[in-house]
């Protein structure tokens, strides 16, 4: 009898393990490849403009992956991309969206937040409605560096999902 009760605590311990594993899913990750693609489809899209750029794409704890600045990119420029993608993953929301809580005029406090910055040109990847990286560009206007980090965000997640959640 004690025998087969510990049979089968065995067999019911087993199955609770393979269950809870069969659970677990697969988090989508944001790796080099999937950055070096980004920044690269980036960096093109700046070459044939003629913009001279520095993009820094991030995963999800907020360490570089991949970052490369243009010949003639001001070295200032990585500095600001990797603060600019460092806004939109810590904020799970693109950079510019800190900009105009700032140009409300209420949310000055933002200011002293270390690694933030409320420039436009950072946006959060996002893949099953999760942040798994962002990236990050300097070295044009505004728009033009948001358009840019647009365009590698698509390439990876498909159109219109740039900065969205």
């Amino acid at each position: 009898m004690i025998r087969q009760l510990l049979s089968l605590s065995v067999v019911v311990a087993l199955s609770a393990a393979t269950s809870a594993s069969a659970q677990i899913s697969q988090a989508p990750v944001f790796g080099p490849d999937a950055a070096r693609k980004a920044v690269d489809i980036c960096l093109k899209m700046s070459a044939e403009k003629g913009w001279q750029m520095a993009v820094v794409a991030l995963d999800e704890g907020g360490h570089v992956l991949y970052a490369f600045r243009m010949e003639g990119a001001n070295y200032a420029r990585m500095d600001f991309a990797t603060h600019k993608a460092r806004t939109a993953l810590l904020t799970r929301r693109p950079s510019g969206a800190l900009l105009d809580r700032m140009q409300s005029g209420n949310e000055n406090f933002l200011l002293s937040i270390p690694d933030y910055v409320g420039m436009r040109g950072g946006m959060p990847v996002v893949s099953a409605g999760r942040v798994i990286g962002a990236i990050g560009a300097s070295g044009a206007t505004a728009e033009q560096d948001e358009a840019c980090v647009a365009a590698g965000i698509e390439a990876l997640t498909g159109p219109k999902s740039a900065g969205k959640k």
